[in-house]
């Protein structure tokens, strides 16, 4: 059970330098966010997401994409904090990169150009339009008012991970410095860094509120077209500082997870910690469950919840539900009902190609609507994410044999130098 899937981007078969730590149970997450997204897009269309009673348990599955970005910040923040913490060279920047575009760019393009051909976009795309394809192709559609919700339409958040990426290594740099300046242990100075960082992610949400609130418009608003709110939407919704809270607190995962593996870093309260999810997977995603379900029927969220303090909130909701789900993987019970789930290799394997689920989804949700001739909005949820499930795992399945496995093929054209510290992650 311990083994990745064969034919996995982390098997050992793969071509590449070196191997990098596998955490096997997060496939299984990534199944369940991807599906938990498809399953919310599903019920919007089908009209249950506005419903009242049970339906409300439908209304926040977007909570997937907090899982993502929880997964996101452990498994790549995780080579470098294991690195600083054990006085290693760090991660090679340009090797980092590298993987990280070919893991998401040709996958997307893939995906952009296969829905634009076949079933195209909600909005029409103006192919005429450079500035369009510019915008699109280099996911920079966060940056601008006018598209940001055009093309792939969530694919907002792969926006958000680019900058995420390139924000990692100069972090990473950054508490490397400060930790040799001051000369204070290393664990101690990244712990107070990604505090430091779920502040910064308050502060910037509420000074935006602030700014749209008292109508104080920026200077770089004209740049945008005429939206509600603005620059203040874009920044509150879409840009990184607003989401830098989700990547740390699977950051804080990474560093609880590359202290434990180190003879003696493990403290009382890390060791309690790690003992108790270890010792308690079920009681943990019961936590989760509950919070879920306060999250749905107890917050008064309902959709309208994306700008203002009331977004604080929500995602604060999230953000505890998403942990919950996260930490099982993080300190498996080895053999544990929840460990086994994750690991058993239909949900493994629905995890390796869940990036193509979460491009492709929304393109096959409507057109599992057409083929069922069933207006959207009038129900029958069941029956059409019957068909939209095997339809988004069929693209996705294409999409990672023809374009994302052999794009990874390419990863080690740009190869660390000797001795340039550990490979970076998939």
């Amino acid at each position: 059970m311990g083994a990745p899937l064969a034919d996995h981007p982390a098997d050992a078969r793969q071509p590449g330098v070196g191997a990098h730590a596998h955490f096997p149970a997060f496939d299984g997450l990534r199944a369940i966010a991807a599906t938990s997204v498809a399953l919310y897009h599903t019920a919007f269309l089908a009209g249950y997401t506005i419903r009242g009673g049970w339906a409300q348990l439908l209304t926040h599955g977007d909570v997937g994409v907090t899982i993502f970005f929880l997964i996101s910040g452990f498994l790549l923040y995780r080579p470098f904090v294991s690195a600083h913490l054990g006085g290693k060279a760090p991660m090679p920047t340009g090797s980092f990169l590298w993987r990280r575009f070919l893991r998401i760019y040709p996958a997307y393009w893939f995906a952009f150009f296969g829905i634009l051909l076949t079933v195209g976009f909600h909005d029409p795309f103006p192919s005429s339009d450079l500035r369009s394809w510019v915008t699109y192709l280099g996911l920079l559609q966060i940056y601008d008012a006018g598209r940001v919700t055009g093309g792939v339409t969530q694919t907002w958040t792969l926006g958000t991970e680019v900058s995420f990426y390139l924000f990692l290594p100069l972090y990473a740099a950054l508490i490397r410095a400060v930790a040799r300046g001051l000369r204070r242990p290393p664990a101690r100075v990244e712990a107070i860094g990604i505090g430091l960082l779920i502040a910064t992610s308050f502060a910037w949400r509420a000074a935006w509120i602030l700014v749209e609130r008292h109508g104080v418009a920026p200077s770089t608003a004209s740049a945008f077209p005429s939206t509600p709110g603005g620059v203040a939407v874009l920044a509150q919704m879409f840009w990184l500082p607003a989401f830098l809270d989700l990547f740390a607190i699977g950051m804080a995962l990474a560093l609880a997870s590359a202290s434990s593996a180190r003879p003696g870093g493990v403290g009382p309260i890390l060791g309690a910690l790690r003992g108790f999810v270890a010792s308690h997977p079920i009681g943990i995603w019961v936590l989760a469950a509950c919070c879920y379900w306060v999250t749905c029927f107890h917050m008064g969220l309902g959709l309208a919840f994306h700008v203002g303090f009331r977004k604080v909130l929500g995602q604060t909701c999230y953000a505890i539900v998403a942990l919950f789900v996260v930490l099982p993987a993080v300190f498996p019970r080895d053999g544990g009902a929840i460990d086994r789930l994750l690991r058993a290799r239909p949900v493994a394997f629905l995890g390796l190609v869940s990036y193509g689920m979460y491009l492709w989804h929304q393109a096959c949700i409507p057109r599992a609507f057409a083929l069922l001739r069933v207006p959207q909005f009038r129900g029958k949820l069941v029956r059409v994410f019957a068909l939209a499930l095997p339809l988004t795992f069929s693209a996705a399945a294409a999409s990672y044999y023809l374009v994302e496995r052999p794009a990874m093929r390419l990863k080690d054209l740009v190869r660390p130098a000797p001795g340039g510290g550990a490979p970076p992650p998939r």
